[in-house]
Order: C-alpha cells, then sequence, then structure tokens
C-alpha cells in the first residue's frame, strides 16, 4: 500500500469531501477516487458508506484511519531521526592493499577519531576487489586506498606521488618492502634462499591497472640487471586474494605481506639478491569524501607522522 495513498484517506476524512480533499492535496477529484479504490480493493472492503446524503466511514474506514495516523507519525518521527543520525555518521570503503599493517592503522585511528570527535561515528567496511589504485578512486569505487608506488631505486624514497589528477590527494603513509608469492605449483615452492637466477624464464603476474603495469616493468628491469630473464603477463582478477592463488606453474606475484613459509598451497618469499621497496601512499578523491573521511585521513596521517 503506497504511503502517499494513506495521507490522502487522512485528509480525505476530515472533510468526508472528495472536492475538498482533491483542492487541498492539489489533485484531481478522479484521482483521488482511484487511489481510495486502490485501498478498498487491497483490503477487500469499502471504506465508507453514503446514507440519507451522508457519506460516513466505515468500520474498515474507522479502524484504518486510525492505523494510518499511527503509520504515518511513526514514519515521519523514523525519518527526522535518521536524518539527524545522519549527522553524526559517516562510511568509508577502504583499499587496503591486502596489507596488515595498515589494516591495523586503520583500527587504531578509527578509535582515535571517537576520542576527537565525540558524538560522531564512522564506519569503514574493507573492500575485498581489486581497488588500490588511481582509477578506482577517480570513479569513486572506493574511498580511500592504500596505493603502492615501487621504487626505481630501493634506496631512494618517493614522499610526493608524480603524475597525480589536480582533485586527487595522496597522503604519503611509509615504506614497505616488497615480496613475492609462489604457488604449490611452482618449482621454487619448497626451496630455500629463493635468488633471482631461481626465477629465470619464469612470468611474473600484475593485475590490470596502470600502476601494476608500471610494477611489472620494473620489476623486470630488476631480473635484467641481475641478468635474468622474466615475462610478465597483466591479468584482471576481482580480488586480492583471487591474484594471489591466480599462480599455475612457473609464474609468480607481487605482495607485501611479509614472507612465511609454504603454508596452504602459498609461499611467500623475497629474493635475497634483489632488495625491492615500495613507498605507500593513501589515495582519496577531494572531490567525492566527505568532511568525515578528511578528518579521518588527517587523523591517519598524523598517526603515522608520530
Amino acid at each position: 500500500m503506497e504511503m502517499d495513498y494513506l495521507k490522502e484517506f487522512i485528509v480525505f476524512s476530515k472533510t468526508m469531501s472528495y472536492s475538498k480533499a482533491a483542492s487541498d492535496l492539489f489533485m484531481s477529484q478522479p484521482t483521488l477516487r482511484a487511489h481510495m479504490k486502490a485501498i478498498e480493493e487491497e483490503i477487500g472492503s469499502p471504506l465508507t458508506y453514503r446514507r440519507q446524503e451522508r457519506t460516513d466511514l466505515s468500520p474498515v474506514g474507522k479502524l484504518l484511519l486510525k492505523k494510518a495516523e499511527e503509520i504515518v507519525a511513526y514514519t515521519e518521527d523514523a525519518l527526522a531521526e535518521c536524518r539527524e543520525y545522519a549527522k553524526s555518521v559517516s562510511s568509508l570503503l577502504v583499499s587496503d592493499l591486502g596489507y596488515p599493517p595498515f589494516v591495523e592503522a586503520l583500527t587504531e585511528t578509527k578509535h582515535a577519531y571517537s576520542k576527537a570527535y565525540p558524538g560522531k561515528y564512522i564506519e569503514l567496511r574493507l573492500s575485498s576487489g581489486m581497488g588500490s589504485n588511481l582509477e578506482s578512486v577517480e570513479s569513486g569505487k572506493v574511498d580511500l586506498a592504500l596505493f603502492s608506488y615501487i621504487r626505481e631505486d630501493p634506496d631512494r624514497c618517493v614522499v610526493e606521488l608524480p603524475g597525480l589528477p589536480s582533485h586527487v590527494r595522496a597522503v604519503y603513509y611509509g615504506a614497505a618492502e616488497m615480496f613475492f608469492w609462489a604457488s604449490k605449483e611452482n618449482p621454487i615452492f619448497d626451496k630455500d634462499g629463493i635468488k633471482a637466477a631461481d626465477l629465470s624464464g619464469q612470468t611474473l603476474v600484475v593485475g590490470h591497472s596502470e600502476n601494476m603495469a608500471r610494477a611489472g616493468r620494473l620489476v623486470s628491469c630488476a631480473f635484467e640487471a641481475k641478468g635474468v630473464s622474466i615475462g610478465v603477463s597483466e591479468c584482471p582478477f576481482s580480488s586480492y586474494s583471487e591474484y594471489r592463488i591466480s599462480g599455475t606453474g612457473e609464474t609468480f606475484g607481487i605482495t607485501h605481506r611479509e614472507p612465511m613459509a609454504s603454508n596452504r598451497g602459498l609461499r611467500i618469499f623475497r629474493v635475497e639478491d634483489m632488495p625491492a621497496w615500495s613507498d605507500l601512499f593513501v589515495l582519496v578523491n577531494n572531490q567525492t569524501v566527505t568532511q568525515f573521511g578528511m578528518d579521518f585521513l588527517n587523523l591517519l596521517q598524523s598517526r603515522e607522522s608520530d
């Protein structure tokens, strides 16, 4: 049943006149009558009866009037409460790059936010998709994204991200060592002390984004500097989990997760003779992020500065 029909019925019941109610509602009589007829058909009983040139509400009409007034009042109260609540709450969709230290930082910043802004609440939702790239921030697919910018020189820190559009802000988050992953099908899966030469002839799998393509080129050049040739394959993935389990045979990929021994078909390792580092940035679209988001990002930035 349409809420507007109930409101129209309440107005009609005050005068029991279609002409007066239609005038008060700025609508035609035929339209109002059609709406009242629709209510009657849905209930299965007439709302009015006419006797001795007088129109009155039927017993069902009287009950509906009582319930309609309660429903409308409750709805208006609920909307007012929600509008007021909307002034103090917001939600951020964050792409975390599958990087556990950043997730921990988000949790701590959320706690700091509640202290810094009492009475306000911010909900954090972590995106499971491949959203840690400039394209996702620009298009509004995510609100914040942890962005990994691989260094051309492992010893040279990059604190300002080049080539950003004017409406995208990049906050420097810190440096992180870059590691690699391999699936159980890879011959190096159980090998200790992996070096660049051990990956000769293998294929580096990267996601389908501008930054990942750049990463593929830089990693390939780093291997070339060691006299090792690898291939690079760009593939679209729906999530970082899918990316990390995509390896088949002699393929490997990039990750910021800490090295670990073989576990459940996945091996994360560093290439011992080829150090690789990234500078991490938090990207935000200044045109779409709310003030809540900006305040949260500023707290995150100050936390990392400390």
